[in-house]
């Protein structure tokens, strides 16, 4: 079977000229490659000659009846991708030769990229002059590999008259070789883009956005108008494009573009300003929609949740499509049309975190879809994803899916897993540094002798809380219980309790201990026992070897582990003799849980108003490095531990970023030396008209020290001189505001707003001082 498909769109209504391009593809190597040719309504009598030329090469040719349509390369290319059947695909320009030896480098560069943080490849495109072209034509293009090269790294890139066989340099094009499931689940190519251009940077832009092992540069959501051969500043998406196309470059792979005349059609601006807003939107969104594979059955995801529309997952599931929320449509509607897609399975964030939610769930179990719900885990960094349902109503924790002997290499990953978490700082909600079981009592004020019973509490209108309690057994009866409690503990015990870190009204037990300034695992650490209601914190406490009571549901509930909380007097008769842990089933129940269960990230958070009682945490960058979804076959993410900052693909950005305090100056007088130098730098733009870049100086030196609005407007001076106005007011306004009563600021801002002012009320112009 192959492993690579090459797709190739094409319109026209004389072949003639592109067969002899496509003729220079017979010299290459393509064992295990598949070519795909799309025609997006050439003419019928057109079509059959393309067809023809196809059959004589064994390429699968495919013909869209589009005729009366303007022409879409996004719309010829994800017919390609519906066709193709190989792991990776390439998408060509027809106008492109190769050395002969190029795809089967490129599959194997393809094989290293999973060591890589890249998740596709672009490869740099040489543009040939006419005469260049033409002895391609003649010798072929292994014959003039070496010419052509030459002269791309010595001519001109940009393009000049002077130049001989370069036509101009492109060191990331739209050839792009990725995963076929990649470029489903990044959504394909966008089939609003009709005519020339945008359809490319909108597809790359998504790539880039979704893939979370990569850095992002600073303004990463906006389309930087530089020459991409012009780029010194690791700013903007197209940086790090370029970034891609460097890579492959320092390894001497490139595509040759053959010379033609600039087509009439060939215009695009709409469609380059459609990219840059969709880039802007969805960055902002994070909404990214998948391209199903229509040969088979949709992994459906409700909504855009992190947690779930992330790229890890979306490599998991065979055939992801996500469908957004919509709280406006009536659930069980929304339920059934999900239904009638009979979906291989529906995967949806925790379905009581919204009612609405809750009624497309209930709905679908009706029609006998079991969704695969997600939530964050009891340890530390966990998740699950599980068709059982919300944990404690699961049945995926009874003994009999864990309880099972375990191997020396298992208890040893075990053991090793709960030092880890008993010593280190890992925990499940944000919390203070660690100080130690010692310290911990001695702050506390206890005597040495005293047994701690730890009461983790948790926020009043959680989910857990709120939802899943006995009835007369609510969470307000646990902590009447608990006042009680503390006034009858046996003499040698003190209650010690922790509001939970997100609650906003803090519970207050005058007759107990409050511990909130510690963190929990070191009062676990100087714990005898634990109470609570039905806290994650209760899978935690058995890695500490403490016993743990429990007074609602909870999915924990192991004999010879935990025990039921019935009430005051029964847990004060119950501690003066607190049963020894099971330390096997523990064992036995973690490994399940690490194993077998649980998925596993790192992951940043805001924390965020929730209600007058608690907050939440709004979660953002998850980065997953263990991904196990029931019915699909777990994945493991080992990361590249690479820096690109510090490899050479980041040299042509280095000088600006030591120049903007990305790295530390040396010496005394560094700092004024820096200062110099980018002073020169800014000079030295201004001499060379280059006023975006100058402007891009100003901005970030304002970024650095916010304080300082006449940097932001020397940087709109630099905007007007590039003849961008609507980012010259942008900084005018923040200026204007940081000033209110400067009326030389109102007054410029006025003439750029309104330039038939100036007129009136004269050229205020700001002198850039450098």
């Amino acid at each position: 079977m192959s492993k690579l498909t090459l797709i190739i769109a094409v319109r026209t209504s004389d072949f003639s000229e592109y067969a002899k391009r496509l003729q220079l593809r017979d010299a290459l190597d393509l064992a295990d490659v598949d070519t795909i040719l799309v025609d997006d309504g050439s003419p019928a009598s057109v079509s059959s000659e393309v067809e023809g030329f196809c059959r004589e090469r064994s390429y699968t040719y495919i013909r869209l009846q589009t005729e009366e349509l303007p022409f879409s390369l996004s719309r010829a290319r994800n017919a390609g991708i519906d066709a193709s059947s190989t792991e990776w695909i390439c998408f060509e320009d027809i106008d492109l030769a190769y050395r002969s030896d190029f795809y089967q480098r490129l599959m194997r560069e393809l094989d290293l990229l999973d060591e890589t943080p890249f998740n596709f490849l672009t490869v740099p495109a040489v543009y040939l002059s006419a005469a260049q072209s033409d002895r391609v034509f003649s010798n072929g293009m292994d014959a003039e590999y070496e010419r052509a090269l030459t002269a791309a790294l010595l001519e001109d890139p940009r393009g000049h008259d002077f130049n001989s066989s370069l036509q101009h340099y492109a060191p990331a094009s739209s050839v792009v070789a990725v995963r076929r499931r990649t470029a489903l689940y990044v959504g394909a190519f966008d089939e609003n883009f009709a005519g020339w251009g945008g359809e490319d940077r909108d597809f790359v832009f998504r790539l880039l956005l979704l893939n979370n092992r990569i850095e992002k540069p600073r303004d990463f959501q906006i389309t930087k108008t530089w020459n991409l051969n012009d780029t010194t500043q690791f700013d903007g998406w197209r940086a790090l494009y370029r970034m891609h196309g460097d890579y492959l470059a320092r390894k001497g792979m490139y595509a040759f573009h053959l010379f033609h005349e600039p087509l009439s059609w060939r215009s695009g601006q709409s469609n380059i300003k459609l990219a840059l807003e969709k880039a802007e939107r969805y960055h902002t969104t994070k909404k990214v929609p998948a391209r199903r594979d229509p040969n088979q059955a949709p992994d459906i995801i409700l909504g855009f949740n992190p947690h779930i529309a992330n790229e890890a997952v979306l490599q998991v599931l065979a055939n992801p499509t996500i469908i957004d929320e919509n709280g406006r449509v009536d659930p069980e509607r929304f339920a059934a049309e999900i239904a009638e897609q009979k979906p291989k399975s529906v995967l949806m964030w925790n379905p009581y975190g919204l009612a609405w939610r809750k009624k497309v769930y209930d709905a679908l179990r009706f029609l006998g879809i079991d969704p695969i719900v997600g939530e964050r885990g009891a340890l530390p960094r966990s998740l699950y994803f599980d068709k059982g349902g919300l944990c404690i109503e699961s049945p995926s924790y009874a003994e009999e899916h864990w309880a099972k002997p375990l191997t020396a290499e298992q208890e040893q990953s075990v053991k090793a897993y709960i030092d880890d978490m008993r010593f280190g700082e890992h925990a499940l909600e944000k919390q203070s540094g660690r100080v130690g079981a010692a310290l911990l009592r001695h702050r506390l004020d206890l005597p040495d002798a005293a047994k701690i019973l730890f009461v983790p509490l948790q926020l009043a209108d959680d989910t857990v809380t709120t939802l899943f309690s006995e009835k007369r057994r609510e969470y307000d009866a646990y902590l009447l219980e608990l006042k009680r409690l503390s006034l009858s503990l046996p003499r040698d015990w003190v209650m010690v309790y922790k509001n939970h870190p997100l609650a906003v009204q803090k519970f207050d037990l005058s007759s107990a201990i409050c511990a909130d300034q510690y963190h929990v695992h070191d009062i676990l650490e100087a714990a005898s026992a634990v109470a609570l209601f039905n806290s994650g914190v209760g899978v935690i406490s058995m890695a500490f070897n403490k016993r743990v009571f429990y007074y609602g549901p909870c999915f924990y509930a192991i004999d010879g582990v935990n025990e039921p909380f019935i009430d005051a007097e029964q847990m004060a008769e119950t501690l003066r003799s607190v049963a020894p842990v099971d330390k096997n089933k523990v064992h036995q129940f973690f490994n399940y849980l690490l194993k077998e269960l649980y998925s596993f990230a790192d992951w940043k958070a805001d924390v965020a108003a929730f209600s007058n009682l608690s907050n939440r945490t709004k979660v953002k960058d998850i980065k997953f490095t263990e991904v196990r979804i029931p019915g699909y076959a777990p994945a493991i993410y080992q990361y590249p531990a690479f820096d690109l900052r510090r490899s050479v693909l980041f040299d042509p950005y280095r000088h600006h970023a030591n120049l903007n305090g990305k790295s530390t100056p040396v010496g005394p007088g560094a700092s004024a030396a820096a200062a110099k130098a980018a002073a020169t730098s800014i000079a030295n733009f201004l001499t060379d008209g280059k006023f975006t870049e100058a402007a891009a100086h100003f901005e970030t030196e304002y970024q650095k020290n916010t304080s300082k609005p006449n940097l932001l407007r020397a940087a709109a001076e630099m905007h007007i001189r590039a003849g961008n106005r609507a980012k010259a007011l942008i900084h005018l306004k923040t200026a204007s505001r940081q000033l209110p009563g400067n009326m030389k600021v109102r007054k410029r801002l006025l003439v750029v707003k309104y330039p038939f002012l100036e007129r009136v009320i004269g050229e205020n112009a700001f002198p850039v001082k450098l």
